[in-house]
């Protein structure tokens, strides 16, 4: 197993031009994912998992929540509901509201995902900013799970060059995400 986790870990590597450092674990999620190297294990007690970029422009965060009560039918139809259900959360934000750049339905982990991009404003002090943000969630038994990556800046354009600037280890890091057996049956 640790040769194929190795072997897939360096093909993902190739593929996105970063080196990776380590696996970092979310044990109490069962998930798992591949950090670029200079990506640093941040601790904050909200989430399971946040990795910063080197700089601290731009994280990565896994966090897992109960399932919504409304979650039937198919996985399909219920990663379509839980899509539109984030729509609507965002949607209904009191003013400034988000802007939603992108709302699809993807894969995480090899399941689907319903995956937003959005630019939020955000109050720092009595200045507003900017956070680009990019949300994967998928269904699993009892729960959501997210993976979050994001970055901030006092202008849109500034937010978005700091994404961008990471843009493939972002990638890698969701691309290499792994739930494993006991993450899957929680």
């Amino acid at each position: 197993m640790g040769i194929m986790r190795n072997g897939i870990a360096s093909l993902l590597a190739l593929a996105c031009g970063c080196a990776v450092a380590a696996e970092q674990v979310a044990s109490d999620i069962g998930f798992s994912v591949d950090a670029p190297e200079g990506w640093v294990r941040s601790d904050d007690a909200r989430v399971s998992l946040a990795l910063l970029a080197p700089g601290r422009d731009v994280a990565c965060l896994l966090a897992a929540q109960p399932m919504p009560e409304d979650a039937t039918g198919s996985e399909r139809s219920r990663v379509d509901a839980l899509l539109r259900g984030m729509v609507a959360r965002m949607n209904g934000r009191p003013e400034p509201r988000p802007r939603i750049v992108l709302s699809q339905t993807r894969s995480l982990a090899g399941h689907p995902a319903a995956f937003l991009r959005l630019e939020s404003p955000k109050q720092r002090g009595s200045a507003w900013h900017t956070q680009l943000v990019e949300v994967s969630e998928i269904l699993l038994p009892g729960r959501v799970v997210a993976l979050t990556c994001m970055a901030e800046g006092p202008t849109p354009e500034l937010a978005r060059e700091r994404f961008e600037s990471h843009r493939a280890e972002v990638e890698h890091i969701v691309d290499s995400a792994r739930l494993d057996a006991a993450g899957a049956a929680q």
